[in-house]
């Protein structure tokens, strides 16, 4: 058996996409492993934003409801096996070896045949087999990066179809418009199903609910959802649901439009009965208020007060301005941003204009990396005070020490593969808590 960093390489070598979109490969992978998907529940999600926090809220709850719970999310930020987890907790490395000899060995073979597999299909047959193995009672089940065409939409006949906040991010796979990437991400809706939409914009809506008309779905909308008394703090997030106070780790105003849609996710599973079992407001409550989401305006310190977010396209760069006006007033933070190059990254950090009274930008140890100083380079056209500083580690050091000088909160944000390299630099007593 490999050992595990041998099994990362191994993983990470394969294509990042393939020439041509097809679920035949996917399909054929699982196959030869018995098909593993064919024995499991699945909540299916899909969207631009969102999708993470709402499947971690999802996971939290049905555990908390006694189930055995699967999650599969991506892209992990500081652990690979955070993309697939038991029970809320990252599935063990001996289960993660075991079964990616069996995979392995299976895509060796197609390989072989000609069948190039990429790495997300890979991990996603991964994720299959390890679910199937554990027994679970239920996956919540994330896409990569679209709907149709992705991996995870091999599966069948998903307890419930999730629609996440639609908006412009990887446009050069999935199309240029909100229409054609709401087109795409519908396409994980099945006939005679559950559809559940997050709050969209109308034109996203207009297609979410033609295409699950044309599906013959029943559809459930997170805007008719009623939250009250919502109050926010970098602590936690706070509501009114049904007459119960509830309470929530995830923090950022964005979050309540989230757990409306997860809300409204439970609703249509107790309404319609599919898990044969009733989800009891007392473990929504201590579901939403255990869950966690890594790098997704995470308060990693207090005092100092340092956030970790990763904001990286338009919607989320917009939703993490307006979260910091609200939550911290007074305040103008220090930042340091990282960027990769495929993204819409002007766009993006136009969002953040005004909002730092410092900017320090580094690249992040990755292919796709902007360069820091072609990210520095578009906050000074802006107006910003903007410098660039190497590396993720020579930045977090310059952005630490100029926060505390100042006493000013450190924003670190723009992508999650910055937030993963913060994170094992912070842990790793670069800062101590």
């Amino acid at each position: 058996m490999k050992s595990y960093q041998e099994t990362l390489e191994e993983i990470h070598s394969m294509p990042r996409f393939s020439d041509k979109p097809a679920l035949s490969r996917i399909g054929k992978i699982l196959e030869y492993l018995e098909n593993p998907q064919k024995d499991l529940k699945f909540i299916h999600v899909a969207g631009t934003n969102g999708k993470g926090s709402v499947c971690v809220m999802l996971e939290s709850v049905l555990r908390n409801s006694g189930l055995k719970t699967g999650l599969f999310i991506s892209p992990y930020v500081c652990r690979f096996e955070e993309r697939i987890q038991i029970n809320g907790k990252p599935v063990e490395e001996k289960i993660f070896l075991q079964s990616w000899e069996r995979v392995s060995k299976i895509i060796k073979e197609l390989q072989l045949n000609g069948t190039v597999v990429n790495e997300f299909e890979a991990v996603t047959a991964l994720g299959m087999e390890i679910f199937a193995r554990e027994k679970c009672d239920i996956v919540v089940l994330e896409t990569g990066l679209g709907g149709k065409w992705d991996a995870t939409n091999i599966i069948e006949n998903p307890l419930c179809t999730v629609i996440t906040s639609i908006g412009l991010d990887h446009t050069a796979v999935l199309g240029n418009t909100i229409e054609e990437i709401t087109a795409e991400k519908c396409g994980i809706i099945k006939k005679n199903g559950i559809t559940v939409t997050a709050p969209q914009r109308s034109k996203a809506l207009e297609i979410v609910r033609k295409k699950a008309k044309e599906k013959n779905n029943i559809i459930f909308f997170a805007q008719d959802v009623e939250l009250e008394n919502i109050e926010y703090s970098v602590r936690k997030t706070f509501f009114t649901y049904k007459g119960e106070r509830f309470s929530l780790n995830l923090l950022g105003s964005y979050q309540i439009i989230n757990v409306k849609t997860v809300l409204a996710a439970l609703s249509a599973i107790n309404v319609t009965k599919i898990l044969g079992l009733k989800i009891t407001l007392d473990s929504v409550k201590k579901g939403l208020a255990e869950a966690v989401h890594i790098g997704r305006f995470q308060v990693y310190s207090l005092n100092p007060l340092i956030i970790i977010d990763g904001a990286h396209n338009p919607d989320g760069t917009a939703q993490l301005a307006k979260t910091l006006k609200k939550l911290l007033p007074e305040e103008k933070p220090i930042a340091l941003c990282s960027m990769l190059a495929d993204k819409k990254i002007e766009n993006s950090l136009e969002n953040l204009k005004g909002i730092f009274s410092q900017i320090f930008t580094a690249a992040i140890d990755n292919p796709r990396t902007a360069s820091d100083k072609a990210v520095s380079e578009i906050f000074v056209s802006m107006g910003e005070n903007a410098v660039p500083c190497g590396n993720v580690q020579n930045g977090l050091k310059t952005a630490l020490e100029q926060s505390q000088k100042e006493g000013k909160p450190l924003i670190i944000c723009g992508s999650l593969f910055l937030c993963g390299e913060a994170l094992n630099l912070l842990e790793n007593n670069l800062l101590k808590k």
